[in-house]
């Protein structure tokens, strides 16, 4: 299971959801899956971990539920990059 640890205040004013409904949550529940996205987006968080090189995609569609329950449609550039430990093991993802 991936973890929301922390988001950005843009990610916050993007996603129109308070930071407390995604820092501490299961990915799946912070960024329920609308659109497809969200496997392309575990292969490449489990390539980094893997592999401890960032990972580039090309540009996902990956669409919002906004508050009221609707679905926005959204396009992102995502990079995931590790962020290590200090024994050198992925500890966490960069998003």
């Amino acid at each position: 299971t991936h973890t929301v640890l922390a988001v950005s205040d843009a990610l916050v004013d993007v996603a129109g959801r308070p930071r407390e409904a995604l820092v501490g949550r299961p990915l799946a529940d912070a960024f329920p899956d609308g659109g497809g996205g969200l496997a392309q987006l575990r292969a490449s968080l489990a390539a980094v971990v893997h592999t401890g090189a960032p990972q580039h995609l090309p540009r996902q569609r990956y669409d919002l539920q906004r508050p009221d329950g609707a679905w926005e449609t959204r396009f992102w550039d995502v990079v995931n990059r590790p962020v290590p430990g200090p024994d050198g093991v992925v500890r966490h993802i960069l998003n």
